[in-house]
């Protein structure tokens, strides 16, 4: 049995533990096809932490899916080789193998690649579970490609062009995502990076006007209570609101959320706002980045604040 059966088995062995006794069984064996067996049972290990191409529940990679797990395997097979015939075995770490993994995953997913992802989600039935698997791996793809542009930096400082492209990189996931069938393979070029990059691009500016207005709006509702005087025997406006947004009586704060990450909801951000939590606390609470969150939360701030207005007011 091999080892990386052994981890399947097993779970307490730890993936850096496999890794060392596949190398020291390279260093004792002068077999070349032995060590090849050994070199292609490193590559499934460090696959098996793959951040794209898994398992649609539990079946067998297909498709362009299984193509991509081919590709990436074999230049993670080259790479291992090349690497195990400098001798320097204490250079090849659990770390270095997940870096060259991103590399190769760089190298094989170019726009044709991705492309493919994409007329495969559109193949897909709308609203399925198949397209949302589809769609979750063409987004992840997107991102591990190194493929996105970076517009507009002309526009903004360096320290507030991060916290803008990050939420134009959201927006237009977001866009692809629910718009996918608008994606036309035979219009003009027909490259689908060049589909993305131009909804990136017209995402940056639009983040900027919302940023812009968002700023104006920063204490209308929902950032800071504590200037709300505190009327004896009645409950102050903090506390009403929480109340309704901890009730959500339609749900639409709690379906409103972070593409991919249902747990940072408006209800969820908002309520702990609320509490007197730092963005710091809520991003490592519900495994964000202070800068995604903080621009959804003004975003959303503007977008009901008409709806509690009149929820609380009336």
């Amino acid at each position: 049995m091999s080892f990386v059966k052994i981890f399947d088995n097993q779970g307490g062995i730890k993936r850096e533990q496999v890794l060392e006794k596949l190398l020291q069984k390279v260093e004792q064996y002068y077999s070349e096809e032995a060590k090849e067996s050994l070199v292609i049972e490193i590559a499934d290990l460090i696959l098996r932490s793959r951040p794209l191409c898994r398992h649609y529940k539990g079946q067998p990679l297909t498709g362009v899916y299984q193509e991509i797990y081919h590709q990436v395997h074999c230049l993670l097979v080259d790479w291992i080789t090349q690497k195990l015939q400098t001798s320097d075995f204490n250079s090849i770490t659990y770390e270095w193998l997940n870096q060259i993994q991103l590399q190769t995953f760089r190298i094989v997913l170019d726009d044709s690649r991705l492309k493919e992802l994409a007329l495969n989600a559109q193949n897909q039935i709308p609203n399925s579970s198949l397209r949302s698997y589809a769609l979750t791996e063409l987004v992840k793809a997107i991102k591990l490609s190194n493929q996105l542009c970076y517009p507009h930096r002309n526009l903004f400082s360096s320290k507030f062009y991060p916290l803008i492209y990050e939420e134009a990189v959201v927006q237009t996931m977001t866009y692809i995502c629910t718009n996918i069938d608008r994606y036309d393979p035979q219009r003009g070029k027909g490259k689908f990076m060049s589909w993305v990059n131009f909804k990136l691009d017209k995402a940056v500016l639009i983040c900027r006007r919302q940023f812009d207005l968002s700023y104006k709006y920063e204490s209308c509702y929902l950032p800071d209570f504590d200037i709300i005087p505190d009327h004896p025997k009645t409950l102050t406006l903090g506390e009403l609101l929480y109340q309704y947004l901890e009730k959500d009586p339609k749900g639409i704060f709690q379906k409103t959320f972070i593409i991919g990450n249902p747990q940072a909801n408006f209800r969820a951000i908002a309520l702990k706002r609320l509490s007197g939590k730092t963005w710091k606390e809520i991003a490592r609470e519900l495994k964000s980045k202070v800068s995604v969150l903080s621009a959804f939360y003004r975003r959303n701030c503007q977008k009901f604040q008409t709806l509690l207005q009149r929820e609380l007011e009336g």
